[in-house]
């Protein structure tokens, strides 16, 4: 195009005006490439400094190496077993019974009574939690009647307990034991509400299911109620489900990056200053 302005400017006198919305664009993307280049930079400082000092865990990261049904033992210890019945329990826990079927479920409150699996929970938000204990053996029998609310008091608080009891060390709901008749089932109801403001903790590297936008209750069957948490927590999902590359990859890929916008925005200059000249050869004034 500058070949074709510089040859045919002084016999076409039409092609000023050409040449000056040539110029006109290429202003333009000067101003496009030069902010590229200013976010590139930026962006490779900042995954550079990331790469090299990455950011801490904001939470405390639950020990690893501990027994996820008691803290007490190790991982590994031949006690850290699931109850063969209930694999979200203890297989010591009084609960782990053959002859028990645990269950739960949960309403909305605040949105008509809605199933609670089935709705996006707000700030504000009553929902209540039905826990089914059932006897399907021909005897009579006793269960333990109690439930682990860890996962929900982080995104809520317990407004009701139902005539049971909280144990804020290990932040359990009890109801003691209950005798319950052949095929009898015994529900037990407790109410929380989502607090007015919506954390958005990251979850720990460990731990995945703390702090991760959903009220999760385990109870025979798992049960979890998804939260409308704040924009930040929905980019640390995103975040999380981007492939991995190694260091080397990223450094190859910024650098590439890199230069393929110098060299862009150095052109975007040469044709800009080529067109000055022109312009004071053949003084056609300013555009």
């Amino acid at each position: 195009m500058f070949r074709k302005l510089v040859s045919n400017l002084p016999f076409s006198p039409a092609l000023v005006g050409q040449l000056g919305f040539y110029a006109r664009r290429l202003s333009t993307e000067q101003v496009t490439r030069r902010l590229g280049l200013i976010f590139t930079v930026l962006a490779i400082a900042v995954q550079t400094f990331a790469i090299i000092k990455p950011p801490e865990q904001s939470i405390a990261a639950s020990p690893a190496s501990a027994c996820i049904f008691d803290a007490t033992l190790s991982h590994d210890d031949v006690n850290c077993q699931a109850c063969p019945y209930n694999s979200t329990i203890w297989i010591k826990d009084t609960a782990c019974l053959a002859n028990i079927r645990l269950s739960n479920e949960a309403r909305n409150l605040s949105q008509s009574n809605k199933p609670a699996a089935n709705t996006t929970a707000q700030s504000g938000d009553r929902i209540q939690y039905d826990l089914h204990t059932k006897n399907i053996d021909q005897n009579t029998t006793n269960a333990t009647v109690q439930t682990n609310v860890s996962d929900i008091l982080e995104y809520a608080t317990a407004i009701d307990l139902g005539g049971g009891t909280f144990d804020s060390k290990t932040n359990t709901i009890s109801w003691g034991s209950v005798n319950l008749a052949p095929n009898q089932t015994d529900t037990r109801s407790f109410v929380v509400e989502i607090n007015s403001a919506i954390p958005a903790t990251p979850a720990a590297t460990d731990n995945p299911q703390s702090y991760d936008c959903m009220l999760t209750n385990s109870y025979g069957t798992t049960l979890d109620v998804r939260l409308s948490c704040p924009l930040g927590k929905a980019v640390e999902s995103t975040v999380r489900q981007l492939p991995t590359a190694s260091f080397v990859a990223i450094t190859a890929f910024s650098i590439v990056l890199l230069a393929t916008t110098i060299f862009f925005y150095a052109r975007s200059r040469q044709l800009n200053r080529e067109l000055r000249l022109v312009r004071r050869q053949f003084n056609v004034g300013p555009f």
